[in-house]
């Protein structure tokens, strides 16, 4: 049974907090104690969360995609289960929409449910302060106002390629409906253990993207830069890179972990989301 829930939401979907209002309202109706990130903590009037001193049971993630990968950084390293509330165009990632949300806080509240766990990279050895870990994908990129960059990529050391193009990144199966997938990546059932290396925008017709187990370590070195390459994790960017500089990608210790309701349906999903995405992107009103 669950007694302490953190309430994560992004305020430009959720507009004027009318669902957070409504989910923070049930929950303590079950007797739960519940708290919220502290951007919207006081205007809900709640405790805000600390992430180095509070913990949970569950965090209740409303928003998009990128909602769900922020709300990853911030819990994930703490072991927080997240349940996502689809508040934006696909929801890969998200388990829920708006209108299951008191059925299903009732459900996790008497334990019908269950946890599945999803593999996180980072970058091992990193020297900056700022640790980075990503759920669907880390990767170079060139700056947008400038040419593109020669990389280097290498799998435990054997190289695989040089590359000019866009950038290079490295996805988990998670990751492989996100960006890699607009690049031309696979699509990677989430129960596969691997990494996928993909390319962007490369000049070069035998650039494909490659799948490697998932223990490997995979390198990527700046050959040529006109003005650094841009460290990005989730479509958070960390710093820049010049010439020579090599960063090495790797699964985290940290699991992301997914509240689920029913049966994995992996399949189903994806045809039904991919379907909804031709049909966005039809009406151009994609974004």
């Amino acid at each position: 049974m669950l007694h302490s829930v953190c309430l994560y939401t992004n305020k430009r979907k959720d507009r004027g907090l009318t669902t957070s209002r409504m989910i923070v309202e049930s929950v303590r109706e079950m007797g739960m104690e519940i708290k919220a990130a502290p951007d919207i903590a006081a205007e809900l009037g709640l405790p805000a969360f600390n992430s180095e001193t509070d913990n949970a049971d569950l965090a209740i993630v409303l928003g998009g995609d990128g909602t769900v990968l922020k709300a990853a950084h911030m819990f994930s390293p703490l072991g927080i289960p997240l349940l996502g509330v689809n508040y934006g165009t696909l929801g890969f990632l998200a388990e829920i929409d708006r209108e299951e949300i008191r059925r299903s806080l009732e459900l996790i509240h008497t334990g019908q449910f269950h946890i599945e766990n999803r593999s996180m990279l980072n970058v091992i050895e990193e020297s900056e302060n700022r640790p980075v870990i990503a759920l669907n994908e880390i990767g170079l990129f060139r700056k947008q106002e400038h040419g593109v960059v020669r990389l280097a990529v290498y799998c435990n050391d054997s190289i695989i390629g040089v590359y000019a193009c866009n950038g290079i990144m490295v996805s988990t199966p998670t990751g492989s409906t996100g960006y890699s997938l607009s690049a031309g990546g696979p699509i990677v059932d989430p129960g596969v253990d691997c990494l996928v290396i993909t390319p962007v925008c490369a000049h070069s017709f035998s650039a494909r993207p490659v799948v490697v187990p998932g223990e490997a370590k995979v390198s990527i070195q700046v050959v040529n830069t006109p003005s650094g390459c841009s460290l990005m994790a989730d479509d958070i960017v960390y710093r820049l890179l010049s010439d020579g500089e090599k960063i090495t990608i790797g699964k985290a210790a940290p699991l992301c972990r997914f509240v689920r309701l029913g049966p994995p349906d992996f399949y189903g999903q994806l045809g039904a989301k991919l379907m909804e995405w031709n049909n966005i992107s039809a009406e151009g009103s994609i974004t």
